[in-house]
């Protein structure tokens, strides 16, 4: 019997927390290439894909530490990998928060949703 595959989806803001200004190409490159290294010898597309939207989607939240509603555009990429790799997919999103300045990444695995927080130990992506 096959390893189940789960479909994934994160958004990432185009500009980061701090300044608010738009990320450098070579960061988006350096994810693409950090995604495809992790899931590196999973091959065809039952057991690995990657999808990027072109359109940006539009979104909101409400900062905690001011009350005040932050409109922001994300990068939504979706994959899907064995389940059994998630906690793989959860490690390059914290590297990726911390790249991308971001407090946490929205994540959907199979239509549930968590926030994942990084640390400045959770490194940066390379």
């Amino acid at each position: 019997m096959s390893e189940r595959v789960v479909e994934c989806s994160f958004l990432i803001p185009i500009v980061g927390d701090t300044d608010r200004k738009r990320h450098k190409p070579i960061a988006w490159r350096m994810l693409q290439d950090a995604i495809h290294r992790l899931f590196k010898g999973l091959s065809g597309p039952e057991r690995f894909l990657l999808v990027k939207d072109v359109d940006l989607v539009p979104g909101s939240y409400t900062e905690e530490a001011t009350g005040r509603r932050v409109h922001d555009e994300s990068r939504r990429y979706t994959v899907a990998i064995p389940e059994a790799r998630l906690e793989s997919l959860r490690a390059l999103l914290r590297k990726a928060a911390n790249t991308f300045d971001q407090k946490c990444v929205h994540l959907s695995v199979a239509g549930t949703v968590e926030l994942v927080t990084a640390k400045r130990e959770d490194g940066y992506l390379e």
